[in-house]
């Protein structure tokens, strides 16, 4: 899933970090994938929301259905979103 033009990143830090199932970060530059730890998610993730304090694109893989229903409902809420 990519996500565009969160402006709440410590809200959606936090929503991440209730996902119950693996997440992964995919890197746009080289396409790895970084598994995404519940302790980790800012770490991993602030340094995309430093330039303009909040996260103009993100990819995400959910091997949870659960997890990627809950993002997915606030994405409509929040921001923007591509499949």
């Amino acid at each position: 899933m990519k996500i565009y033009n969160i402006d709440n990143t410590c809200n959606f830090f936090e929503k991440l970090a209730a996902c119950q199932g693996e997440v992964e970060f995919v890197d746009e530059r080289n396409g790895s994938r970084t598994p995404l730890t519940k302790q980790g998610i800012r770490e991993n993730l602030l340094p995309l929301s430093l330039i303009n304090g909040k996260i103009n694109e993100i990819e995400l893989i959910f091997h949870n259905h659960q997890d990627f229903d809950s993002i997915f409902r606030w994405v409509m809420n929040k921001g923007s979103i591509a499949c």
